[in-house]
């Protein structure tokens, strides 16, 4: 009877340590991040969400940090459409490993007026600090319609930029991501899209453009949303 009184007391002893040690193994929790772009950040720029199909009336949400910057003009010159496709993450300072916020390569098409922002991607992560973020673009093409010059002469046509040997760009950007329990934090990447027009240049075929990698790794801009 002692016995088996001892080995219950010892099963229950052996229970409780491992239930408190798997609370500290998750007491920080998990809390959410997502990615958001936009062709070139304006005032009044609305919302749409993940995967919406191209044209979709987007939803406009107040107070989500879509006023330019001070000094920034209120709508670009350049209409259009800009088609990108990239992935997007962030970087623990814990671990100092980079998470992936998208789901692989993801596709998004964009109006060059800045008029739409778009969710290219959220996911769970451990709660804690995020003090980096990296876009890997796989393609960037804007159709421009209207409002660009190309030496001295408008421009109608694709503009496409090159990107590396590998046929990418991986753009770096310091940012401060707090990721809370239960919470959700989000990064907005404005591709800044009237400043790399801005260089580019014409190509071999009629109606086409090219714009060089570097000129479009200055030209982008993170900030949380």
């Amino acid at each position: 009877m002692n016995r088996t009184r001892t080995n219950a007391a010892a099963t229950l002893l052996a229970t409780a340590l491992l239930l408190g040690g798997c609370g500290e193994l998750t007491s920080g929790g998990f809390g959410e991040a997502e990615a958001w772009f936009t062709a070139d950040e304006q005032e009044g720029t609305q919302v749409s969400p993940a995967g919406s199909a191209p044209g979709a009336s987007p939803r406009r949400l107040a107070g989500e940090g879509s006023g330019p910057a001070p000094g920034e003009a209120g709508s670009s010159v350049i209409g259009g459409t800009l088609r990108v496709e990239a992935q997007a993450f962030l970087r623990s300072d814990a671990s100092g490993q980079w998470v992936e916020i998208t789901d692989g390569p993801t596709a998004l098409v964009m109006d060059l007026r800045g008029t739409t922002e778009h969710m290219a991607g959220q996911t769970r992560l451990s709660t804690g600090s995020y003090t980096r973020f990296r876009v890997v673009f796989h393609r960037v093409e804007a159709d421009v319609t209207a409002g660009l010059v190309i030496g001295g002469v408008p421009f109608v046509g694709d503009v496409t930029v090159e990107l590396g040997a590998d046929g990418t760009l991986t753009v770096e950007r310091e940012v401060d991501v707090e990721v809370e329990a239960e919470a959700s934090a989000a990064v907005l990447v404005d591709m800044n899209a009237d400043v790399w027009l801005e260089t580019a240049q014409l190509g071999t075929g009629l109606g086409s453009a090219t714009v060089l990698e570097a000129a479009l790794d200055a030209a982008v801009r993170v900030r949380l949303r």
